[in-house]
């Protein structure tokens, strides 16, 4: 699924966001034009997906990025996502852990 990251001031399109359901986990990915980097877009965009995902109670989500996109892992490590290792093109995986399972 893609959807919009449309500025709320004025309907301005910003960029998107992916997100696929996999078998253990909801994959998900964001893009912004670079005009609007660094701005803050990108994390509201993403811990309103987060939140979302949440609320319907997934368990896991991750993400993957390239290693010398700093400016993203640095996003990822701020909204809670810890590194899990490397996928089969050598970018970085991150997941997030969002309901914990009742231990007992």
């Amino acid at each position: 699924m893609q959807l919009a990251v449309v500025r709320k001031a004025d309907g301005r399109l910003l960029g998107d966001l992916y997100l696929k359901a996999e078998a253990d986990a909801h994959a998900i990915g964001y893009t912004l034009d670079p005009v609007f980097t660094h701005q803050g877009y990108a994390r509201e965009a993403v811990s309103a997906l987060i939140h979302w995902l949440k609320t319907r109670q997934c368990q896991v989500v991750r993400a993957c990025v390239m290693p010398e996109n700093t400016a993203s892992v640095a996003l990822l490590q701020k909204l809670g996502f810890s590194a899990f290792g490397t996928d089969t093109q050598g970018d970085l995986v991150f997941e997030l852990h969002l309901l914990q399972k009742a231990s007992g």
